[in-house]
């Protein structure tokens, strides 16, 4: 199986929030792993699909 890394951008649209949400996230040690190749952060599609399947509630009361 290959890694398909994508880029911050591309993270940030399918979560529907900010890079600089997950910029802040990086230097709170919190969200999803990401690798730093050079100066650019690419993130493995497979492991932001997994972050998205586990913040899946569907009540209120799941959190």
């Amino acid at each position: 199986m290959t890694t398909v890394l994508i880029s911050e951008k591309e993270v940030a649209r399918m979560l529907g929030c900010t890079p600089y949400k997950l910029q802040r996230d990086r230097r709170l040690g919190a969200g999803i792993p990401y690798h730093k190749i050079g100066r650019s952060v690419r993130y493995d599609r497979a492991a932001v699909l997994q972050y998205i399947a586990a913040h899946e509630f569907r009540s209120t009361s799941e959190y």
